[in-house]
């Protein structure tokens, strides 16, 4: 009978355990989740810049609780691309660079992530090989104008140029005009042109009041000059050429005026004014080019233009190694 009694006060303390532990449990509310990283990711997982260029990455933690949210960022190659604290990768030089997120912890509960980041050279286009310096003994400056205007007064020559008249070539002159893709000297004295104050250039512009026409043909009543190109004896080697073409003509019709070409210049095959067609607020071109000659003759041509008329041109040497003017094939437009 004792023993009987002895289990159960035994069995009446245990029930009484369980119901506070279960009263414990109902009645206090909620436990807090143990603070656990799970994972860390870094967007993008590869990404490809130029040298000198940036993108940045997003790095983003993981976990449950109140975890520890900040990480560390690296670089596995600081000489291709380097890695700021926020994620801004910049390219250095071409080559692959690993950059790397590490969680806070130790051993096992570090987590990581990489992405894989390539550098590219920037792509300049061709390079130009080196050539031999141009070798004029002076810069050579011509205006293209007629001998006198239409009152037979002497039309003068802006200073430190040398007029062209439209005469043929001539090789102890050392330069002139001949039919295009010849070496026939022609004249194109008969479509020289002195504005006068008829002209859209400033007054005293000699340099943009005066003209050659590459292209007149028979295009004035009554008047027929050969077509032609311009060239100028210089020894073989590399030039940079600045070439003027337009026309100052106030002529109207109906009070607009009258633009009657589409100028296109071409020098030793590369253009240098391009498909000009003049408006009222833009009447003359004046383009740049450095090109390289080969036989002696430095050529300007009109192929492309319709009723081309070129101003001045000024020619100068050039170093070995500066770059040239890309050829563009000209398209007749005639």
């Amino acid at each position: 009978m004792q023993n009987n009694v002895s289990v159960m006060k035994w069995s009446a303390r245990a029930l009484l355990g369980s119901a506070i532990v279960v009263g414990l449990v109902g009645c206090g509310g909620k436990t807090t989740p143990a603070a656990t990283i799970t994972g860390i990711t870094l967007t993008p997982a590869t990404a490809s810049i130029n040298v000198g260029a940036e993108t940045k990455l997003t790095a983003t933690v993981q976990g449950t609780g109140t975890f520890d949210k900040t990480f560390t960022i690296t670089t596995s190659n600081a000489s291709v691309a380097t890695v700021d604290n926020t994620g801004l990768v910049k390219g250095i030089t071409p080559g692959t660079a690993d950059i790397t997120v590490k969680t806070k912890g130790t051993g096992a509960a570090v987590k990581t992530a990489m992405s894989m980041i390539t550098v590219t050279a920037v792509d300049t286009g061709p390079v130009t090989p080196p050539g031999t310096a141009g070798s004029l003994a002076n810069p050579v400056k011509i205006n293209f104008q007629p001998v006198n205007d239409a009152n037979n007064t002497a039309i003068p020559v802006p200073a430190g140029y040398t007029a062209d008249n439209g005469l043929g070539y001539d090789a102890t002159r050392l330069y002139g005009w001949v039919a295009p893709g010849t070496s026939d000297p022609v004249s194109v004295a008969g479509g020289t042109r002195f504005r006068g104050a008829s002209s859209n250039a400033p007054a005293g512009n000699v340099l943009q009041r005066t003209l050659a026409h590459m292209q007149l043909g028979t295009k004035s009543p009554g008047v027929n000059v050969p077509n032609g190109s311009w060239q100028y004896k210089v020894p073989n080697g590399r030039y940079t050429v600045i070439v003027s073409a337009g026309d100052g003509d106030k002529s109207t019709v109906n009070g607009v005026p009258v633009f009657d070409s589409i100028h296109q210049i071409n020098v030793e095959g590369v253009a240098a004014v391009k498909a000009f067609q003049p408006t009222d607020a833009k009447v003359f071109d004046v383009e740049t080019v450095t090109v390289d000659v080969a036989d002696g003759l430095l050529t300007l041509d009109a192929t492309g233009g319709d009723n081309t008329k070129i101003n001045y041109v000024n020619i100068d040497n050039a170093a070995a190694d500066a770059p040239l003017t890309p050829i563009a094939t000209p398209t007749s437009l005639k």
